[in-house]
Order: C-alpha cells, then sequence, then structure tokens
C-alpha cells in the first residue's frame, strides 16, 4: 500500500507519469468488476476509463507543480 500511497503522491506533485502504474495495477479488477455489472465487455471497458479518469482528476494535482 506504501507503494499506491507513493505513487499517488507523486501524481499529485506534479508526475503525472505516475498514474501509469496505478492503472496497470488495478485495471483488471476494475474491467472484471465492471463486466459483473454490466454483462459486456466493451462497455466495461468504457466504464473502467471513465472510472481512471474520474479518480485522476480528483487527485488534487497542486497547480504550481510542474
Amino acid at each position: 500500500m506504501d507503494d499506491l500511497t507513493s505513487l499517488i503522491n507523486r501524481v499529485q506533485n506534479g508526475e503525472i507519469d505516475a498514474f501509469t502504474p496505478i492503472v496497470e495495477k488495478f485495471q483488471d479488477m476494475v474491467v472484471g468488476y465492471a463486466y459483473a455489472i454490466l454483462g459486456d465487455f466493451h462497455k466495461a471497458e468504457d466504464a473502467a476509463q471513465d472510472a481512471f479518469i474520474v479518480a485522476f482528476l480528483n487527485l488534487d494535482i497542486d497547480p504550481r507543480a510542474s
């Protein structure tokens, strides 16, 4: 969990590329969960992508970070 916390902190401090390993770590689980609910793989992929976008936008990235 410390790795996840570290990645989130890095993203919040402007290191946007640190979000990629977060997506890679959770994408299969998120798509699988969405598929279980939606029953359609393509819709599940879209829902997962939307979920990651919402997560990213809610990380409160420091606008002063470079």
